[in-house]
């Protein structure tokens, strides 16, 4: 096997195994939504002024 197709499948082993370790964690995330929806201790997310930025937000004592 070439170095170049021993580089592309470890790559790509790993971009599955992380799209897996993603999937279970946005699963666990719904279906814990409903004790965190009204903790405004949460750090809230949204776009930015384009694609490049991300805005964030909390609440605090």
């Amino acid at each position: 096997m070439t170095k170049l197709k021993k580089i592309t499948a470890c790559f790509l082993s790993v971009a599955l195994s992380a799209s897996m370790v993603a999937s279970v964690l946005a699963q666990a995330a719904l279906d814990n939504w409903s004790t965190i929806q009204k903790d405004f201790t949460q750090v809230a997310l949204a776009p930015g002024a384009d694609p490049s930025q991300l805005n964030f937000a909390w609440y605090s004592a």
